[in-house]
Parts: structure tokens; sequence; C-alpha cells
């Protein structure tokens, strides 16, 4: 079982609206919980004394948000426009999807001190990106917003060394490969200022990571 919260907030440009030019923007706010199933399931084999492979799938979850548009300082013009079509106290459902992943791992006891583990592991990110959104007023809306996300890869190499009976050291490296797509950013102003904009080809993020622990 899964339980997650949205709040979602977008500015609208007042200004852009005719006889409504230099109105600060106005704000439009969503806000909504849900909770729902999914499953795990694993299996273990061990085709010899000292080899043991397994994989693990978790479903995917479906959750759906459901909310009266709040809209906040809008200018006049605007808001006989949202009152005239019926968008002024619209109800609005976010359909969304948590991924479905899948984790393959084998662990090698090479003798009584070494061990050797690997993972490879994927995640639907895919699904995740692609977002409905109905909008429910006079007339009902339904459209589909796709983020273009990708899905992810996750490989991971470790070994354990076993220098006592209560020392145990692990050490690992993890790599993990990020598209994300055709990201467009156009902001003005916040954290970063100035007007970023455009699509990159380029959007490529590689994590790695490197740790050491002790266990006793």
């Amino acid at each position: 079982m899964s339980y997650a919260q949205l709040e979602q907030k977008a500015a609208i440009n007042n200004s852009a609206v005719p006889f409504q030019a230099g109105l600060p923007d106005g704000e439009l706010k969503i806000e909504g919980d849900d909770t729902g199933l999914g499953f795990n399931l694993g299996v273990l084999l061990e085709p010899l004394e000292d080899l043991r492979f397994g994989i693990t799938y978790r479903s995917e979850v479906s959750l759906q948000f459901e909310d009266v548009a709040e809209f906040t300082n809008i200018g006049p013009v605007l808001q006989g426009l949202l009152n005239l079509t019926g968008l002024a106290g619209s109800h609005v459902n976010i359909d969304i999807t948590i991924p479905q992943a899948v984790m393959l791992s084998g662990c090698y006891q090479v003798n009584g001190r070494w061990a050797l583990m690997a993972n490879i592991g994927w995640q639907d990110w895919s699904a995740f990106g692609k977002q409905d959104l109905t909008l429910r007023s006079t007339n009902s809306t339904t459209f589909t917003q796709d983020l273009d996300y990708k899905d992810t890869w996750h490989f991971a190499l470790g070994s354990q060394y076993r220098f006592g009976e209560k020392w145990l050291w692990s050490v690992g490296a993890a790599y993990e490969f990020i598209d994300l797509g055709n990201a467009r950013i156009n902001q003005q102003g916040g954290p970063l200022q100035g007007d970023l904009q455009g699509e990159y080809g380029t959007n490529v993020a590689d994590v790695f990571a490197l740790n050491l622990i002790c266990k006793f």
C-alpha cells in the first residue's frame, strides 16, 4: 500500500491577457492525497552452495488526486473568462502512476572471508511521465501530459570481506543511467535568475557512487 500527497502550484501571467498589463502573477493551486495498492514478488535461487541469484519485482501503483482548482490574485478580465468557461471552481483529477521496477541480484561466496555481489535494476519512469488530467466543469475535458521521461537502468558491483568474527567490510560502486528526455526550461526570477529556455539534446545524467561500510 502506498500513500501519496500532491501539492502543485502554477503561476498565471495576468499581464498576458489584454487590459491587464502590469498586474502581478496570479496562482493556481491544486492539493490532494490518495492511497494505492501494489505488490512485490521475489525469487531466490541457489544453484550452487556458494552461489545465489535473486530477482524482485515491484508493481506499478496508480494514484488519483482530486481537488477543486483554487485561483488567487486573478485579474478581472481573466477571472471573467474563467467564470464564463466554467473553469473557475472546476474539479480537477490528476492520474499518476508510480513506476514498476525489476531488480536482478547475484552473490558468490569466494571463500570464508570474501564475497562478490552484483545487481542490475530497471525502473519504468516513462509511465510516470504520462499524467492524465481531467477538468470537470460545464464541459469536462481530459488530456494527457507526456513529460517524456525515460526508463532508468542501475548497475552495481560490490564485495565483502570478513576479517573477524564481528567485523565485515563492504565496498561497492553503482552506476545509474538517467535520460532526462527533451527537458524544457523557462524560468524568470527565483533561484535561477534570468530567462533560461530552449530544448537540449544532451540531457543525460550519469551517477557514480562509492561507499565503504563497516558492520559489527
